[in-house]
């Protein structure tokens, strides 16, 4: 019996048990309703009330393979406090005006409204598609509500998780999110141009009689103008304390999260993101056609003791602006050392 289980499961077969009997759908068969009466525009943007679950493969707090369930939910209290929950996690903060405008934001932005009233259920189909239902209450008295097969692929999930992750993280619990990586840094490069200007900051084994105090593995530093001609070249002995400096400022904005969160390619449907020059620090992807910079680019190699490793390189706009706040501390950091 565990054997066919674990196979059933394998292969995504499940009941075809629907929610109302009375129904009786064949296995794989699809039942459509859909209330005629239900408004495609919601004119209210005051939210009351919400219960959404979701299941998106690009986002994950333990299982790093995705698929993970959320439930989150925006209703009052035992105290009539208006309250954000995620029920799977066991999450719960009084709402403020910031996360319930950012619902409405993603509600607009992937026109959601247009579903109301519908219910599309196909029976038997793996977990990852199981229905979903999607309601929200307005103050005005308007409700937008549907079911749906999920989609783990679909942006508006993946949003929607990205809003209630990083407001709970911004009021004292990131649990949602994955643990952060705690191991060191053991290998680090930085290349960065700027208005077609080029540094460089890279490990170096140098010849003999370039050596400082008998050390020949440096830390290099390159000045480069946009011909590539190298402008200033220096080497400093690593500080005995440069790895920890790099894995410390690292860890403040988690690189590691956003680049195992943006592996999904958008507009080609598969996972290959990164080589298209997205690394989760933008608020663009693929669909936009956002054409690369000619002026500015960035290249960061990094490896941890986990054996984790980060290669990013993007001359994204989107991209390297976000990256600009890290990129600036390292160079402040790896500057100060050639002083």
């Amino acid at each position: 019996m565990s054997i066919f289980l674990n196979i059933a499961a394998a292969l995504g077969i499940s009941g075809c048990t629907p929610d109302n009997p009375s129904d009786n759908p064949v296995c794989g068969g699809t039942t459509v309703k859909t209330d005629e009466n239900a408004p495609k525009e919601i004119v209210s943007k005051e939210i009351t009330g919400m219960d959404v679950g979701i299941r998106v493969i690009t986002r994950w707090t333990n299982d790093r393979d995705g698929g993970e369930e959320y439930h989150f939910v925006v209703e009052n209290d035992e105290n009539g406090v208006l309250t954000v929950y995620e029920r799977e996690h066991g999450l719960s903060l009084p709402a403020d005006d910031e996360i319930l405008k950012e619902i409405q934001d993603i509600i607009d932005k992937n026109k959601l409204s247009r579903d109301n009233g519908l219910y599309e259920v196909t029976a038997g189909l793996a977990p990852d598609y199981h229905p979903r239902a999607f309601e929200v209450n307005y103050a005005s008295g308007e409700k937008l509500t549907f079911t749906v097969n999920n989609n783990p692929e679909v942006l508006w999930e993946e949003e929607m998780f990205d809003a209630f992750a990083a407001w709970f993280a911004k009021n004292g619990d990131d649990s949602l999110y994955p643990p952060k990586e705690e191991s060191m840094v053991n290998h680090f490069l930085l290349w960065y141009t700027e208005d077609k200007v080029f540094k460089d900051f890279n490990a170096i084994t140098v010849k003999e009689d370039e050596a400082i105090d008998g050390e020949r593995n440096l830390l290099q530093y390159r000045l480069s103008d946009s011909n590539g001609k190298v402008i200033e070249e220096k080497f400093v002995l690593f500080p005995e304390d440069y790895y920890e400096k790099v894995t410390q400022i690292l860890f403040k904005y988690d690189p590691v999260t956003k680049y195992d969160f943006s592996i999904y390619d958008r507009k080609n449907h598969n996972f290959g993101n990164h080589s298209k020059g997205y690394f989760g620090w933008g608020d663009k992807n693929t669909l936009d056609e956002e054409a690369d910079s000619d002026d500015d680019k960035v290249e960061l190699s990094i490896e941890y003791e986990s054996e984790k490793t980060l290669n990013i390189k993007t001359a994204k706009p989107s991209e390297i602006e976000g990256m600009k706040p890290l990129i600036y501390e390292l160079l402040e950091y790896h500057e100060s050392l050639f002083d």
